[in-house]
């Protein structure tokens, strides 16, 4: 088996993350030390535990939502609810098998329900668990959860 010392990083997670540590050399190829890094389109974060920054999947969705709404003006309300349903992978990719916080799971859940409340023309405030409940979709929290 070969090593490929340019497709590997180390990355450390521990209370001395910000620690400079000696290079490593296979083949006399070093490995990079990294801060940050991506796994499976998840960005882990070099800290004293592990974190994971959800904000480059909240900008690929985000991204396709506005790209599906500019190809979508003149569509209707129901027919643009089950087009936005293929973007919901591109949220929830890889998220069933790490631990997020509760805050994390709440922004997910925003976005994901920003999209029901841009469709119908709903405020911040106004929940939109009935029109999910029409569609027969659940919130990103129940489909990560349960």
């Amino acid at each position: 088996m070969l090593f490929n010392a340019d497709k590997s990083y180390l990355f450390i997670e521990s209370k001395n993350y910000d620690e400079v540590l000696p290079v490593l050399s296979t083949n006399s190829v070093s490995t990079a030390w990294v801060n940050s890094m991506k796994y499976l389109g998840i960005k882990l974060v070099s800290d004293k535990s592990l974190n994971i920054d959800i904000s480059p999947v909240m900008q690929k969705f985000y991204a396709a939502v506005n790209a599906i709404f500019s190809h979508c003006k003149y569509v209707s309300e129901f027919t643009k609810l089950h087009l936005l349903i293929i973007t919901l992978p591109m949220l929830m990719y890889g998220l069933n098998v790490i631990f997020l916080s509760q805050t994390q799971l709440m922004k997910l859940n925003f976005c994901w329900n920003r999209i029901y409340r841009k469709i119908i023309s709903y405020f911040k405030w106004e929940s939109v668990k009935t029109i999910q409940m029409f569609c027969e979709r659940l919130d990103v929290i129940h489909l990560l959860c349960f």
